[in-house]
Formats: C-alpha cells, structure tokens, sequence
C-alpha cells in the first residue's frame, strides 16, 4: 500500500496486527519483543494506541521488526520506495535460548 495515500498508516498498522495476531507473534498477554536501536530485544505490551508505523521514519527504507516472545515468530512493517510492506516468517528448526533464537 502506498505511504502517501490517505490513512495508510493506519491501514499498515490494523493490517500489522492481523498478520502478528494470525503468526501469533503477539502472546495472550497482548506482549511481544522489539529491537530497539541500541539495545537489544525488548519486551513491550500492545495497547489500543499501539502504531508501529509512528516508528517508521519515512524516505529512509526504516523497518520495524516485532518476534514472540519464544524467539520463534517474527511479524515485521517496514516502509520502502513510498510502499509500507509486512513481512512474516516463522523459525521451525531453531533452537531457543532464554526466550531468543540461539
């Protein structure tokens, strides 16, 4: 979907969360992990005013990437050439350490 269109953001983000809830990437407590930029992983908890696409800086290629809390699932918005786009992957044969991938 295009950046620039009316209401895309908003569009990126309820579309974001169907995705994250569908990979389950978001756990029953409405949690999830996200990177930050300079620090590591980071547990955070949705809310009704949750916007990942807020954290996007446009122009940039910038993405934001949220896993499960097992390290297993990943659900990812990113925006790039004036498009927002969501990516989902799921780590089948990785081995966990501490709640992240080894």
């Amino acid at each position: 979907m295009t950046c620039s269109a009316p209401g895309a953001s908003a569009e990126a983000d309820r579309l974001w969360l169907e995705h994250a809830r569908t990979a389950a990437v978001i756990d029953d407590e409405d949690c999830f992990l996200v990177r930050g930029a300079d620090r590591g992983w980071v547990r955070v908890r949705r809310t009704a005013h949750t916007a990942l696409s807020a954290a996007l800086v446009p122009g940039a290629g910038s993405v934001v990437i949220a896993m499960s809390p097992d390290g297993r699932r990943l659900c990812a918005l990113t925006e790039e050439d004036d498009d927002y786009w969501i990516v989902v992957h799921r780590f089948e044969d990785c081995a966990v350490t501490r709640g992240m991938p080894a």
